[in-house]
This record gives C-alpha cells, sequence and structure tokens, in this order.
C-alpha cells in the first residue's frame, strides 16, 4: 500500500468545491497530513491524502471516471503523486503532538 497526495482543481464559476470536498472524503480522502513528531495539519484547499494498492495512473484515472460533476468547465485539472516521503512548512496545526 502507498500514500497519495491527490489535488485537484475545479475551474469556472459555477465550481463547487464543497460537493468535491465531501465526496472525496466520503471516499476515504483525507485533508489532513501527520507529521512525524504526531501533530496534524490541514492541508491547503482541494489537497487530499490516502492510502491506496492502486497505481498512480490508475488512481487519477479512477478519480476522474468517478467524480461527480462539481461544475467545473472544462474538466477538472488532477495530480496525482505518490509519496514516498514529504517535507512541509505550514501553519495551522490541527492538533499538537501530545
Amino acid at each position: 500500500m502507498s500514500t497519495y497526495i491527490v489535488r485537484i482543481e475545479l475551474h469556472g464559476r459555477l465550481a463547487d468545491y464543497t460537493l468535491l470536498h465531501h465526496w472525496m472524503q466520503k471516499q476515504g480522502f483525507r485533508t489532513t497530513i501527520n507529521a512525524s513528531d504526531g501533530t496534524t495539519y490541514q492541508l491547503p484547499t482541494a489537497t487530499y491524502e490516502i492510502d491506496s494498492n492502486r497505481t498512480t495512473t490508475d488512481l487519477r484515472d479512477w478519480i476522474g471516471n468517478n467524480l461527480p460533476d462539481c461544475g467545473s468547465a472544462p474538466k477538472p485539472w488532477i495530480l496525482v503523486i505518490k509519496s514516498a516521503g514529504a517535507a512541509w512548512r505550514m501553519g495551522g496545526a490541527v492538533r499538537k503532538a501530545a
């Protein structure tokens, strides 16, 4: 099983990020990421993390083929990155390590 970072960008004035967010969460995508010290951070808007047995291409295609109509015109841009480790500098820890 691998961990993936997924970013989806919607376009157009009818783009519905709320619908996207709810659908992604129902599919098991997380909007937070955990640091090695146990602190949990909120990911940037429309960025998700998931553990999956799919390949990078399969996950991208699965999202693209199953994503509900979120009002994006043109179609949403989907970026899927297999994580072999990540580093970030973000404020706003959701939950500090104990």
